[in-house]
Parts: C-alpha cells; sequence; structure tokens
C-alpha cells in the first residue's frame, strides 16, 4: 500500500508515529504484537487509517491546485466581443474565424428541434424531415403512427387527446399490453400471451 501510494502522490514520508502514540506520549501496546515491533490487526487498521487520510488530504491539495490553476487560464483567456482572445493586456486574433454555423453544420450545437435545427446529442432526433431516428434505433416501430392515429381518433371524435390516450385506443399505445415491454407496441408481439 505504501508503494501505491508514493507511486501515485508527490509523498515522500507519512508520519504515522501519533498512530501508536497516546496523548500523553506512551507507547499504545495495545496496537503492536508481543514482540513489540510488528503492528497487530489493531495497529494495521489504524497505520492503514492515517495512510488514508493522508492520501485524502493530498489528493484534496493536488485538486485544488488544478482548479487554482484552471481559474488562472481562464481568467487570462477571456474572449472578447468580436470573437478575439484577450491575453493580459494584449489582444490578439483567433486562429480560427468565427463561423457562422458552427462546426457541424447548424448555428447552435446546443439548440434542440423546437428551434428546427438537429442536435445530435438529444437521441438523434431530426423532426425536420419527419424522420424519427429515435424510434427506429429503440425498435419502436410504429410509435409514431400510432401516435397519430390517436390524435386522429381524438380530433374526429372531438374528444380530450389525453382521455383517447389513456381509455379508448389500447391497441395502439406505446407499450405492449401482453409483455408490459416499452420497446414494442401490442400488435408486434411474438410470444404467447401470458395467462
Amino acid at each position: 500500500m505504501l508503494e501505491d501510494v508514493s507511486s501515485e502522490l508527490p509523498v515522500k514520508l507519512i508520519d504515522c508515529y501519533n498512530c501508536f502514540v497516546y496523548g500523553n506520549g506512551q507507547l499504545a501496546n495495545r496496537l503492536f504484537r508481543p514482540d513489540g515491533i510488528h503492528p497487530s490487526n489493531y495497529g494495521s487498521s489504524s497505520l492503514v487509517a492515517a495512510i488514508n487520510e493522508v492520501v485524502h488530504i493530498t489528493k484534496k491539495r493536488i485538486q485544488q491546485q488544478q482548479q487554482q490553476h484552471r481559474q488562472l487560464d481562464q481568467n487570462q483567456r477571456k474572449r472578447t466581443s468580436n470573437g478575439d482572445f484577450k491575453n493580459g493586456h494584449h489582444q490578439y486574433r483567433s486562429a480560427k474565424p468565427n463561423f457562422q454555423y458552427g462546426l457541424h453544420g447548424f448555428r447552435n450545437g446546443h439548440r434542440d428541434f423546437w428551434n428546427g435545427y438537429h442536435d445530435f446529442r438529444k437521441g438523434h432526433h431530426d423532426f425536420r424531415n419527419g424522420h424519427h431516428n429515435f424510434f427506429r434505433q429503440h425498435d419502436l416501430r410504429n410509435a409514431h403512427q400510432d401516435t397519430r392515429s390517436e390524435y386522429q381518433d381524438c380530433h374526429n371524435e372531438n374528444r380530450d387527446f389525453r382521455y383517447v390516450r389513456r381509455h379508448v385506443n389500447h391497441e395502439n399505445s406505446r407499450h405492449c399490453m401482453n409483455c408490459g415491454r416499452q420497446n414494442h407496441v401490442t400488435r408486434d408481439f411474438r410470444l404467447p400471451k401470458r395467462q
């Protein structure tokens, strides 16, 4: 364990003397074996606890130093309003031009489908062309058609859409009524029905 600690962290010396001494300075005999040299089970556990405490403190210190370094770096490199970087007192033009369209061809990669742009991180929805790749990838083959048929049923009969979904159109619901799973609809169920 000491080798692991010394190889991972910049620790050269771990002072564990206080683990084996009482507050008045006397040696804690119960932490040693009868030979007085090797630690007993209690001594080993207190030694491990002391090492873990040192490791925790050292890791915390390293994380604080890294965070301070990141904040310092961010403060030095702030963007100005026209896309340039401001480094200390000097301004210089960034190597990349300020593209109107982002990396993937749409204005802002963080937009979702309500703004009309495809966002590749949100489950592969592409609502511009009417394609629902999310449903295809997750084997929800007829989910879009089922929803549309429920919607049409609702408007044909002048009923509340939520009422139709809950009570009327069980056959076209998004989950299977036979097995209860949500990766296929009832009419695509292939196994025999449960009884």
